[in-house]
C-alpha cells in the first residue's frame, strides 16, 4: 500500500501521462534517486534511476526543442548545463526553481 507522500507522486505522474496522451510531441523523461514501492510507469513515460541530469543524459539530442526545468535552486544549475550539453539554446530553457539552497 503506498503511502501519502507516495499517493502525491503517483497523482503527479498519472497528470504527466494525461499531457503526454495529449500531444504526441511531448516527451517526459522522470527521474527518481529513490525507488518507490511498487511503481509501475505509466505508458509513454520514462523513469530513469538518478538524478535529472542523468535522465536528461539518457534522452536523445534535444537541439530541437524546449525545455522546462522545476527543482530546488541547487539542483537547477547541473539540470541546465546537461539541457545545454544535449544542444538546448539557453534561452529555450524554461525554469522554474523552488525552496533553498
Amino acid at each position: 500500500m503506498p503511502t501519502q507522500l507516495e499517493k502525491g507522486y503517483l497523482c503527479e505522474v498519472c497528470t504527466l501521462a494525461h499531457w503526454k496522451e495529449s500531444d504526441r510531441n511531448l516527451a517526459i523523461i522522470l527521474s527518481c534517486e529513490h525507488a518507490l514501492r511498487d511503481f509501475k510507469v505509466p505508458s509513454g513515460l520514462a523513469l530513469v534511476g538518478g538524478t535529472v541530469a542523468m535522465a536528461i543524459e539518457s534522452a536523445a539530442s534535444l537541439a530541437d526543442r524546449d525545455a522546462y526545468a522545476a527543482g530546488p535552486m541547487a539542483a537547477i544549475p547541473s539540470i541546465i548545463d546537461a539541457l545545454e550539453l544535449k544542444g538546448l539554446r539557453r534561452d529555450r530553457i524554461f525554469v522554474d526553481s523552488f525552496g533553498g539552497i
